[in-house]
């Protein structure tokens, strides 16, 4: 029985290490294409930490006996962790629900703007823009009465306007170039929302409106809309599987902050 319990606690600490390293790798992905943020730094440290404790834990079950400040801090870490776990759960339930909240029959489209690359001389959107740039053309197309905000200004490392990039694209794929406005100033979400909202009402847009933007994007976008006044839904674009976590991670943070403070 000893013997079976033994081996029970090997095999489960042996899951708990792989499954913690193997975070790690999820978290440290996106760097080898040059995304380092908050989301998959606090990630990369969490799940390190998570899985030298598990490696050592021999010996920090020794040290926590043995050590009353060392048993002090564990106990803390303990606490501030299952705190912020449940923080991340309630603002992932926000932001699943925000993203379900979709259009009927939109007047106008706001899409986001996200990076504009330059590679080999050929100007080309990014991953997520061009999933943002897909959502709003399928949306174009299933509601031919509505218009279309691209909001997004030029970064010092961006050879054109984000939102210049996705007129580009939608016009190459078929849409009329008198649905879209060009709005190529902001370098935020809380600007993109804010010149987008000037466009609407010096065009007197009635109606429904939607944020075209990533999922884990919208709860922030939605609410910094409710907060200037428009009254949005959502439209989702999907996010690459190996960069969702670090987003979704480095937004959840952001939900939190705009909740809180």
């Amino acid at each position: 029985m000893i013997i079976d319990n033994n081996i029970r606690g090997t095999v489960l600490y042996c899951c708990l290490f792989a499954f913690f390293v193997l975070g790690f790798l999820v978290f440290l992905a996106p760097v080898f294409t040059g995304i380092l943020n908050i989301g998959n730094t606090l990630g990369m440290i969490c799940c390190a930490a998570l899985a030298a404790l598990v490696f050592f834990h021999e010996k920090a079950a020794a040290l926590f006996h043995a050590s009353r400040l060392f048993r002090g801090f564990f106990i803390t870490g303990t606490v501030i962790g299952a705190i912020g776990l449940i923080m991340l759960a309630i603002a992932s339930v926000l932001m699943l629900k925000t993203a379900s909240d979709k259009p009927n029959n939109p007047s106008a489209l706001v899409v986001l703007g996200c990076r504009v690359k330059n590679i080999d001389g050929n100007i080309v959107p990014s991953l997520m823009l061009s999933k943002r740039i897909n959502a709003a053309y399928d949306c174009l197309v299933k509601y031919p009465d509505s218009v279309c905000i691209l909001s997004g200004g030029q970064g010092s490392d961006e050879p054109i306007s984000e939102a210049e990039c996705m007129f580009r694209v939608l016009t190459e794929k078929g849409i009329s170039a008198d649905r879209l406005i060009k709005e190529d100033k902001s370098t935020s979400t809380y600007e993109n929302i804010k010149f987008s909202k000037a466009i609407i009402d010096e065009l007197d847009i009635n109606g429904e409106l939607a944020i075209v933007t990533n999922e884990f994007h919208l709860c922030r976008a939605v609410r910094i809309a409710k907060e200037q006044g428009l009254d949005v839904k959502a439209v989702s674009a999907p996010t690459a599987v190996f960069l969702l976590p670090t987003y979704w991670l480095r937004d959840c943070l952001g939900v939190i902050y705009e909740y809180v403070f």
